[in-house]
Protein backbone atom coordinates (compact mmCIF):
# COMPACT_ATOMS: atom_id res chain seq x y z
CA UNK A 1 0.00 0.00 0.00
CA UNK A 2 1.36 3.30 -0.82
CA UNK A 3 0.22 6.50 1.10
CA UNK A 4 -0.17 10.02 -0.68
CA UNK A 5 2.10 12.18 1.14
CA UNK A 6 3.83 15.55 -0.05
CA UNK A 7 7.23 15.11 -1.01
CA UNK A 8 9.76 18.51 -0.30
CA UNK A 9 12.25 19.47 -2.12
CA UNK A 10 15.23 17.35 -2.08
CA UNK A 11 18.57 18.34 -3.57
CA UNK A 12 20.20 14.83 -3.91
CA UNK A 13 24.03 15.54 -4.49
CA UNK A 14 26.35 12.35 -6.01
CA UNK A 15 30.07 12.03 -5.13
CA UNK A 16 30.61 10.14 -7.69
CA UNK A 17 28.45 10.97 -10.11
CA UNK A 18 29.70 9.81 -12.80
CA UNK A 19 30.77 6.32 -11.61
CA UNK A 20 29.72 2.60 -12.25
CA UNK A 21 27.27 3.42 -9.57
CA UNK A 22 25.48 5.87 -10.38
CA UNK A 23 25.10 4.35 -14.01
CA UNK A 24 23.89 1.28 -13.01
CA UNK A 25 21.89 1.37 -9.89
CA UNK A 26 20.96 4.57 -8.65
CA UNK A 27 20.25 7.26 -11.77
CA UNK A 28 17.72 4.30 -13.15
CA UNK A 29 16.66 3.69 -9.40
CA UNK A 30 15.77 7.45 -8.99
CA UNK A 31 14.32 8.13 -12.78
CA UNK A 32 11.97 5.10 -12.23
CA UNK A 33 10.99 6.72 -8.88
CA UNK A 34 10.19 9.85 -10.45
CA UNK A 35 7.77 7.65 -13.29
CA UNK A 36 5.91 6.58 -10.35
CA UNK A 37 5.41 10.59 -9.34
CA UNK A 38 7.55 9.39 -5.69
CA UNK A 39 10.24 12.26 -5.88
CA UNK A 40 8.17 15.42 -5.83
CA UNK A 41 8.65 18.24 -7.83
CA UNK A 42 11.64 20.16 -6.46
CA UNK A 43 13.70 16.88 -6.75
CA UNK A 44 17.13 17.81 -8.33
CA UNK A 45 20.09 15.58 -8.71
CA UNK A 46 23.77 17.61 -8.54
CA UNK A 47 26.45 14.56 -10.05
CA UNK A 48 30.16 15.81 -9.02
CA UNK A 49 33.12 14.28 -10.19
CA UNK A 50 36.44 14.91 -10.91
CA UNK A 51 35.69 14.97 -15.07
CA UNK A 52 35.58 17.91 -16.60
CA UNK A 53 32.18 18.00 -17.93
CA UNK A 54 29.27 20.85 -17.74
CA UNK A 55 25.46 19.81 -17.44
CA UNK A 56 24.47 19.27 -21.12
CA UNK A 57 27.15 16.39 -21.30
CA UNK A 58 25.97 15.36 -17.98
CA UNK A 59 22.45 14.39 -19.20
CA UNK A 60 23.63 13.39 -22.54
CA UNK A 61 25.88 10.83 -20.16
CA UNK A 62 22.76 9.94 -17.95
CA UNK A 63 20.16 9.21 -21.09
CA UNK A 64 22.80 6.97 -22.14
CA UNK A 65 22.80 5.04 -18.90
CA UNK A 66 18.89 5.08 -18.57
CA UNK A 67 18.54 3.58 -21.91
CA UNK A 68 20.95 1.03 -21.57
CA UNK A 69 19.23 0.19 -17.76
CA UNK A 70 15.37 0.13 -20.06
CA UNK A 71 14.43 2.92 -18.15
CA UNK A 72 11.15 4.36 -20.65
CA UNK A 73 12.17 6.70 -23.05
CA UNK A 74 10.70 9.46 -24.65
CA UNK A 75 10.03 13.14 -24.22
CA UNK A 76 9.10 12.66 -20.43
CA UNK A 77 12.62 11.17 -19.75
CA UNK A 78 14.30 13.94 -21.46
CA UNK A 79 12.18 16.59 -19.61
CA UNK A 80 12.89 14.91 -16.49
CA UNK A 81 16.83 14.69 -17.42
CA UNK A 82 16.80 18.53 -18.34
CA UNK A 83 14.75 19.82 -15.13
CA UNK A 84 16.56 17.70 -12.78
CA UNK A 85 20.42 16.76 -13.63
CA UNK A 86 22.62 18.86 -13.08
CA UNK A 87 26.57 18.68 -12.58
CA UNK A 88 29.28 20.14 -10.78
CA UNK A 89 33.36 19.32 -11.61
CA UNK A 90 35.62 19.03 -8.36
CA UNK A 91 38.75 18.97 -10.77
CA UNK A 92 41.43 17.93 -8.54
CA UNK A 93 40.22 18.74 -5.44
CA UNK A 94 41.57 22.10 -4.45
CA UNK A 95 39.97 25.09 -2.00
CA UNK A 96 38.17 26.88 -5.29
CA UNK A 97 36.67 23.70 -6.46
CA UNK A 98 35.02 23.29 -3.39
CA UNK A 99 34.16 26.48 -3.16
CA UNK A 100 32.67 26.11 -6.58
CA UNK A 101 30.47 23.12 -5.08
CA UNK A 102 29.37 25.46 -2.70
CA UNK A 103 28.20 28.19 -4.79
CA UNK A 104 26.57 25.65 -7.28
CA UNK A 105 24.73 24.26 -4.37
CA UNK A 106 23.47 27.78 -3.14
CA UNK A 107 22.14 28.04 -6.56
CA UNK A 108 20.21 24.96 -6.97
CA UNK A 109 18.85 25.35 -3.68
CA UNK A 110 16.93 28.83 -4.65
CA UNK A 111 16.98 31.97 -3.95
CA UNK A 112 17.44 33.04 -0.12
CA UNK A 113 18.19 29.65 1.19
CA UNK A 114 20.42 29.10 3.71
CA UNK A 115 22.93 25.66 2.63
CA UNK A 116 21.63 22.54 3.49
CA UNK A 117 19.88 22.73 7.38
CA UNK A 118 17.13 25.20 7.77
CA UNK A 119 17.06 26.08 3.94
CA UNK A 120 13.54 24.54 2.33
CA UNK A 121 15.29 22.23 0.20
CA UNK A 122 16.35 18.56 2.00
CA UNK A 123 19.75 17.77 1.01
CA UNK A 124 21.08 14.12 0.80
CA UNK A 125 24.83 13.66 0.05
CA UNK A 126 25.82 10.28 -1.28
CA UNK A 127 29.69 9.69 -1.38
CA UNK A 128 31.76 7.40 -3.96
CA UNK A 129 34.97 8.78 -5.03
CA UNK A 130 37.66 6.65 -4.65
CA UNK A 131 41.15 7.81 -3.29
CA UNK A 132 43.52 8.80 -5.49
Amino acid sequence: MVLATTVEPHLFVVFGGTGDLMRRKLLPALARLNELELLGEGFKILGVSRRSMDDTAFREWAREALAEADVSSGPARSRWCDQCLHFQSIGQGQEADYRALKDRVEELEGPGARPAIGSSTSLCLRLGLLPQ
